[in-house]
């Protein structure tokens, strides 16, 4: 249900992605600058991320974990690359 499991976004995109546009065209240079003033326009955001990093975490029950498996699933679809899903067990202090 709704309130059966914690989730959390261990990382967040906070880099700026930026692109110095080029045309390619006869004639281009008049139109543009080159190298001078290149830093580039915002495109959108992204996260450094390196491999085995965990990126997402959920906590669930045992009766649970394969709904939480199957939306996990989902949102690797939507990521970049081919992120692993790994079942850990709580352990009760």
């Amino acid at each position: 249900g709704e309130s059966g499991y914690f989730s959390k976004l261990r990382i967040y995109p906070h880099v700026l992605l930026r692109e110095n546009k080029m045309i390619a065209a006869a004639g281009a240079d008049r139109l543009q600058e080159g190298m001078r003033r290149a830093f580039g326009k915002a495109l959108s955001l992204g996260a450094r991320v390196k491999r085995g990093q965990c990126i997402m975490e959920m906590h669930v029950k045992k009766e649970h974990v394969e709904a939480a498996k199957k939306a996990l699933k989902g949102a690797c679809v939507k990521l970049p690359g081919t992120p692993s899903i790994s079942v850990t067990p709580l352990i009760k202090k």
